[in-house]
């Protein structure tokens, strides 16, 4: 074989495993990086949420308030608009909830990320991979769906696949175990040529 090496041999590592480890290192930063700065517009979110929800809310009932200040009222229609305190009330909810749920989202996706590049936790990166592409679970609205397009094409190609599962299965051959953490059994002896202990 080439020194590209050959995937299917028990074992085997070669150039093979360095190209499908590089081949996860640029999805799986911009997959951290999206995710950190998801983390911290969710953070920022829910504390306003928490702290100043008028910040936030106040705005956005005036825009629609304005919106709908010249439609033609009907006789016994109900107002386009609640009162604010209403509208406040389940706009914070709403928000909180959602910032909540982003954060955690974020979370995982940074997570994912960070294990992908160490060619861990396949099925972790994947369902990362997912939550940056559905954007009401993160903070970042639709920049995470190219992202995370990107990294599942990469998960999907059958050398990384088989990349992560070496990195985890990877045990090291008898002769690359130092003499002093070998196991001393029967067989162990037996194959040493020594008398057992």
């Amino acid at each position: 074989m080439s020194d590209y090496g050959n995937p299917n041999d028990i074992g085997g590592r070669g150039a093979w495993f360095d190209a499908a480890r590089a081949r996860v290192q640029a999805p799986g930063t911009c997959l951290v990086i999206y995710g950190i700065i998801s983390v911290f517009l969710a953070v920022l979110s829910l504390g306003i949420y928490l702290a100043n929800p008028d910040a936030a809310i106040k705005p956005l009932y005036d825009w629609q308030a304005e919106m709908v200040k010249d439609q033609p009222k009907q006789p016994g229609q109900k107002p386009a608009l609640p009162p604010y305190e209403e509208y406040r009330d389940s706009q914070k909810i709403q928000g909180i909830i959602g910032s909540a749920i982003s954060l955690v989202c974020s979370v995982l996706i940074f997570l994912a990320g960070s294990k992908m590049k160490h060619l861990q936790g396949y099925g972790f990166a994947i369902a990362g991979s997912i939550l940056s592409i559905i954007p009401c679970t993160n903070s970042c609205c639709c920049i995470g769906t190219p992202l995370g397009i990107w990294a599942i094409v990469v998960l999907l190609n059958s050398d990384v696949k088989l990349a992560f599962s070496r990195a985890v299965t990877d045990v090291p051959a008898d002769h690359d175990v130092p003499p002093e953490d070998r196991p001393m059994d029967e067989d162990w002896e037996s194959r040493r040529g020594d008398e057992p202990r």
